[in-house]
């Protein structure tokens, strides 16, 4: 129980055992999950996330969280997973929009276009060709890289580059994906380009890369690999972590 003349600690009586739990999650490994609306807030719901950040328990929010944990089963199992995804689903969706509510009030003469930006699907963006885009957009292909430095920190190529390579470490990860199959399901129809663009980024050929972050995942459970860090994070914009 809690006890309010406890000052805020956590009481119980002897022979009382306590069972604390917790989940994480990173949100680069839900992109697949957000459209173009969401992913352009993406970085100033991080932002709010960088400090621990605490729900009054007053809150229609806090309630329905509260709602949600008391459906999740103990057991871990895609069940339980799922549940709390629903749980963080929640908390974001009500981050989302107080994110969206400031953008609208801080609009400029590029409203129209950041408009589209926002309404831009991810297999828009890795399929349309730059002309396509462009085209969408109403601009010239100069134009519209300066619109994507503007708007992600990326230009059009570099972006999509970027997304089917972040695709590629999480298929990877999968030790019965052959190395061409993942490279055909990244957008890359030559397995020697493939190569040479992932070795650029991470130092490694996606067979070295898997054998040593496998090794390292391997040698101990509590011994984890580091994740790959995003240059897209700190622009709110780090696509395609995990597989769709």
């Amino acid at each position: 129980m809690v006890k309010g003349a406890a000052g805020g600690r956590l009481c119980a009586s002897s022979g009382t055992d306590w069972t604390f739990c917790f989940f994480s999650l990173r949100l680069e490994h839900l992109i697949p999950l957000f459209d173009g609306k969401e992913i352009s807030l993406l970085h100033s719901v991080m932002e709010n996330f960088n400090h621990p950040k605490l729900f009054a328990a007053s809150t229609v929010l806090a309630t329905e969280c509260h709602r949600l944990v008391e459906s999740v089963p103990p057991q871990s199992s895609l069940v339980h997973r799922s549940q709390l995804l629903r749980i963080a689903a929640t908390i974001l969706s009500e981050e989302f929009k107080t994110a969206h509510s400031r953008r609208i009030s801080s609009v400029n003469f590029e409203d129209h276009l950041a408009e589209a930006f926002e309404n831009l699907k991810t297999d828009e963006l890795l399929n349309l060709s730059v002309e396509e885009l462009a085209e969408k957009f109403g601009c010239t292909r100069r134009h519209l890289n300066r619109l994507f430095h503007q708007f992600f920190g990326y230009s059009v190529a570099a972006l999509r580059m970027e997304m089917r390579l972040l695709r590629a470490v999480c298929l990877l990860r999968d030790l019965d994906a052959k190395v061409i199959t993942v490279a055909g399901e990244c957008g890359f129809n030559h397995l020697g380009l493939f190569n040479t663009c992932f070795k650029r980024r991470f130092g490694e050929s996606p067979g070295g890369w898997r054998k040593q972050i496998i090794g390292k995942e391997n040698q101990s459970p509590s011994l984890k690999a580091e994740p790959v860090k995003c240059p897209l994070q700190p622009n709110g914009l780090c696509p395609m972590a995990a597989a769709p």
